[in-house]
């Protein structure tokens, strides 16, 4: 079966929002009017960023400080963000079975917020590869189909007119449950 066809047959598909303190993950059940089965947030507890700049500092220190530590501490974050997002598949896959798709969100360099991005831009690029390299040890990669990268902006665009019509519904009353949903 070619990647397009793979892709576009997909009964199940997981979008995948990284980010080193928050993001997220969903999976939608295309057989069934694309109905949701889960919804996941993984999200960092409060004061992760300081006990992970804290056990780097102590990793430096057994290296003899030859380490960047503020590297490590992002690598120390973005290691726990992909064991909690490996833990709820493990969990979700035990129920509904295996998804057929990821869609993760790329990352899009947005230079006009460079300068007040600057220091941790660079983290989720960290999350997205290690996060590929736990979906590749599972046998979802691009080269495959399984797998694919999207632009948040892009996407979006889509759905531009559902959202309107959201924001309107919710200043007349707070139901925002999409005809059909649950």
């Amino acid at each position: 079966m070619d990647l397009a066809a793979r892709t576009l047959t997909a009964k199940s598909v997981a979008g995948v929002d990284p980010g080193l303190a928050s993001g997220g993950f969903v999976v939608i059940d295309r057989s069934a009017k694309e109905r949701v089965l889960a919804a996941f947030s993984l999200v960092e507890k409060s004061g992760t960023p300081k006990l992970a700049k804290e056990e780097a500092r102590r990793r430096a220190e057994v290296l003899g400080g030859w380490s960047d530590m503020e590297f490590l501490a992002a690598d120390i974050r973005a290691r726990a963000w992909v064991a909690r997002f490996e833990g709820v598949l493990v969990l979700f896959e035990a129920e509904h079975g295996p998804i057929d798709v990821f869609a993760v969100e790329s990352f899009v360099d947005q230079r006009q917020h460079a300068r007040q991005m600057m220091k941790n831009r660079w983290h989720t690029p960290l999350v997205i590869g290690m996060l590929a390299c736990a979906l590749e040890r599972r046998g979802i990669t691009s080269e495959n189909g399984r797998l694919v990268y999207q632009d948040a902006g892009r996407v979006l665009t889509q759905f531009s007119s559902e959202f309107g019509r959201r924001k309107a519904r919710e200043k007349h009353d707070h139901d925002l449950i999409v005809p059909g949903d649950r």
